[in-house]
């Protein structure tokens, strides 16, 4: 049911053979090495265990994450150990996770996925687990459901205005580059109220309509939220919006037949679409897609299947488990909002060529150098830092950028 993370170093003879290019290895290898400094223990450290709570313990962007966290932040922070969910898929294999780790002694849960935040962190404050949302994007409606709840943490994300952005930016990389003015657009969970398909699909489907300067006779919303592959046009413009999740079977096969039913010189997802860039490939469409960076999107830019790319990286939780660290550790009520729940956003990098995937990739996944590393984090933990307030946090959670990373490191 929950799976008890095994911290480990990558091997010499691993990270010789990535840093000299010999060869594919897989995502569970790409992890950093800690040095002595790094370990560097503080005097009456406590162990504390933390629940993570995932979609799909084998998707791209859960396994960088784990990554980051098994083998980077664990050697980092002593005594810290991370249990991990299998995939949750429902609210009642949510409750059935929730109610394991409970069992299982965890202090608090940093989670990906909810499918009733009010339900999840209820069930936490009533046994006493602090509770986050680590990297995604919720409603302010259910937000504001559990804001004055002590137990919850908080959301490090997006959040809607970026979330959109990332969508307009998406369709800006294809607007008016094709032959014949026709785009397909995955569009995820959107039908079935996922707030972060759906924000990126209505900024896909307006900076398109904006672009062509026409207007579907259906608002962006209506469209978005369709639960069947839909086609729409106004002026030069069609665009064909295809629901679903490219890793259930028959959602995947239904993208396929839908995509090659037509003729479409760009396709788009807002979110990892698997296979199916290689369907592109086969009908000469351009594609695309919102997703993170991984060692199979960079093989997707070196093959040409993939031109565009909008995502996260591994580190880019740092800042969540900081947060999270600090309530275990008893300093929950000095990282309030004003005796709320904070929030707080995080963006997305961007590559729109190979080399520029390169260049921002190393650094994303980096065996010796992280975006977020051990040094940038402990600035904003009580127990390291006496000072550490929430504008700490939210510093360090605003310095997201490649740009911001870089100078970080060469610094540092």
């Amino acid at each position: 049911m929950i799976k008890k993370t095994i911290t480990h170093i990558l091997i010499l003879a691993a990270a010789i053979c990535i840093l000299a290019g010999c060869g594919r290895v897989s995502e569970e290898s790409h992890v950093s090495e800690v040095s002595e400094d790094e370990t560097a223990s503080v005097d009456g450290v406590q162990e504390h265990l933390i629940g993570v709570v995932t979609y799909d313990f084998s998707d791209a962007e859960v396994v960088g994450f784990r990554n980051y966290l098994q083998n980077y932040i664990s050697q980092c922070f002593p005594g810290v150990e991370f249990l991990y969910t299998d995939e949750v898929t429902s609210l009642e294999e949510e409750t059935e996770e929730l109610h394991a780790m409970k069992d299982a002694g965890v202090e608090g849960i940093l989670s990906f996925v909810t499918y009733d935040l009010e339900e999840a962190v209820n069930y936490c404050s009533e046994n006493d687990i602090y509770y986050m949302m680590a990297s995604g994007t919720i409603s302010d409606k259910d937000f504001n459901k559990v804001s004055e709840n002590a137990y919850f943490v908080g959301v490090i994300g997006p959040g809607n205005e970026m979330e959109y952005e990332a969508g307009r930016k998406l369709a800006g990389n294809f607007s008016h580059k094709t032959e014949n003015n026709a785009y397909f657009v995955l569009s995820g969970g959107a039908y079935m109220g996922n707030e972060m398909h759906r924000l990126r699909t209505v900024g896909v489907l307006d900076k398109l309509q904006e672009d062509y300067g026409v207007k579907f006779a259906q608002t962006s919303q209506e469209i978005a939220e369709s639960a069947e592959p839909t086609i729409v046009q106004a002026g030069d413009l069609t665009v064909c919006i295809c629901p679903g999740f490219m890793n259930v079977s028959e959602q995947y096969q239904l993208a396929v037949s839908s995509l090659k039913s037509g003729s479409y010189s760009a396709a788009m997802a807002v979110m990892a679409a698997g296979n199916f860039p290689k369907h592109c490939e086969t009908v000469h469409t351009d594609f695309g897609m919102i997703d993170c960076f991984t060692e199979e999107n960079q093989f997707g830019f070196i093959n040409g299947r993939l031109s565009y790319l909008a995502g996260k990286y591994s580190s880019i939780i740092g800042p969540s488990f900081v947060a999270m660290y600090n309530a275990v550790c008893g300093y929950a009520d000095e990282f309030r909002d004003n005796g709320k729940a904070f929030s707080l956003n995080q963006g997305f990098w961007e590559a729109a060529s190979l080399n520029e995937y390169l260049e921002k990739y190393s650094l994303a996944s980096g065996i010796y150098v992280n975006a977020y590393n051990y040094n940038d984090l402990q600035s904003a933990c009580k127990v390291y830092n006496s000072n550490a307030s929430l504008e700490d946090l939210r510093k360090l959670t605003d310095a997201y950028s490649y740009e911001a990373a870089s100078e970080r490191r060469k610094s540092n």
